[in-house]
């Protein structure tokens, strides 16, 4: 699993491209965060002025808790004393100001990107500086201030210092049925865990809760409903030693709740890509378990003369077969009559029917690079016309394909406008068409 970042990443990203270019440019950009906290990036009186507003609905919350004294400590001049017009906190960024050092530069954009953070940490600052006074006073009890942060919607964080520990309780809501199953393992996790690994036994306590409050909130009029999940965080002296370790500390423990709820939604992205693999391999073991039907007619591409017409449809093979049926040649009749094909056929050599979809011969006229193609095969067009079927008509000239299962399509398809016949010839007219044209069978 991994950490979630403490910092707003479009910021960060924002400000380091902002810096590297030579020509900079107006921005105006809302951002979203975690939360239910905005941000607000403008530049609306100099493009060398950049402001940075942030809107948070626990803001006047964190104010009495220290954040504004934190800020001033973090951001100094940067912070404004009068924020953007809808917004909370805004700072002015000055780019001519900003480090030139490659380093510097870095670590002032980081600063910047951590605003959301430096300001749910004064809760947690002030609850460790009255801990560390009452452990220099050698005091066994501290009559500290319970500080609630409401900084979700229905959702909120307690931290408490005691003589000998800090307390941070999350009040975290699972909405979702879904989300309160995978909530109950993941929290119940966190419970275990310190008692199963060893390399655990340093870390801090964890209790949970559902429905019922611990006893440091009992006393507070809380919603009292099975949505509602409780997780104690218990910090000793050694989870927030001055210095890396405290901060540290403090980024973490904020994002627990992000955390959560992100792992949540991938655990649930995971188990519907298990079931939706566990599918797939149970309908292979169905079709693999279908019986087969004895003495069935196993049928290929070459099964079929034709079964859709892919370019054209090879009909009628004069030369070397007797005349198939006299719906073959209504195609050109009255035009040439009976007698008059079958005289064609004691002066040629070999020809063949071929007829070409409407789709292809839309204008009624033979698409300039079919004409070439037929003669590179040294193809002579004997006859050709446009020809319109009725249903009736095409029925009975595809009547040997009736009953399978692509026939009301062939038939619809051929009456779909008019299509062009031809009679070709040349000594090997049927092999050389055939090769012309390719497979006829809608699949090859």
């Amino acid at each position: 699993m991994i950490l979630l970042d403490y910092h707003n990443v479009i910021i960060k990203n924002t400000l380091e491209t902002r810096f590297k270019k030579e020509k900079v440019e107006p921005v105006d950009m809302t951002v979203a965060d975690f939360d239910g906290v905005t941000y607000h990036i403008s530049t609306p009186e100099s493009k060398s002025v950049i402001l940075i507003s942030l809107g948070w609905a626990c803001t006047q919350e964190l104010f009495a808790h220290g954040a504004q004294e934190v800020l001033k400590r973090e951001y100094g001049n940067m912070l404004l004393d009068t924020p953007e017009h809808g917004y909370d906190v805004t700072l002015s960024i000055d780019t001519e100001q900003v480090p030139t050092e490659v380093e510097d530069r870095d670590e002032f954009i980081r600063k910047v990107s951590l605003l959301k953070r430096n300001m749910l940490a004064a809760p947690f600052e002030r609850a460790f500086a009255e801990q560390e006074q009452c452990e220099k006073e050698e005091k066994t009890e501290i009559n500290s201030e319970l500080m609630a942060v409401h900084y979700r919607k229905e959702e909120a964080i307690y931290v408490k210092s005691n003589f000998d520990r800090i307390t941070v309780i999350f009040s975290t809501t699972f909405k979702d049925e879904t989300d309160k199953i995978f909530g109950k393992v993941f929290l119940q996790e966190f419970v275990d865990a310190r008692r199963r690994v060893p390399a655990l036994q340093n870390a801090p306590q964890v209790l949970c809760s559902i429905r019922e409050p611990p006893m440091e909130l009992r006393h507070l009029n809380l919603k009292d409903s099975d949505d509602v999940s409780y997780v104690t965080f218990v910090l000793f002296p050694s989870h927030f030693a001055r210095g890396d370790v405290r901060e540290e500390t403090i980024s973490r423990i904020q994002i627990f709740r992000d955390y959560l709820h992100y792992h949540i939604k991938c655990s649930k992205a995971y188990m519907h890509t298990r079931m939706r693999a566990r599918v797939r391999d149970f309908l292979k073991v169905l079709n693999r378990a279908k019986p087969e039907i004895q003495n069935a007619e196993k049928k290929t591409a070459r099964t079929y003369k034709a079964l859709i017409p892919v370019i054209t449809q090879i009909l009628l093979n004069c030369r070397s077969s007797p005349f198939k049926k006299p719906a073959d040649f209504c195609l050109f009749t009255p035009l040439h009559p009976m007698s008059t094909l079958k005289q064609l056929l004691k002066h040629k050599p070999q020809i063949t029917l071929a007829l070409l979809k409407p789709d292809i011969c839309a204008n009624a006229a033979l698409p300039p690079k079919i004409r070439q193609a037929i003669e590179a095969k040294n193809l002579e067009i004997v006859e050709e016309r446009n020809v319109l079927w009725t249903e009736q008509q095409a029925g009975e000239f595809y009547a040997e394909h009736q009953g399978k299962f692509f026939y009301h399509r062939l038939c619809g398809y051929m009456t779909s406008g008019p299509f062009k016949a031809m009679i070709l010839a040349s000594p090997n007219a049927i092999k050389d068409w055939r090769a012309l044209i390719g497979p006829t069978h809608p699949v090859r």
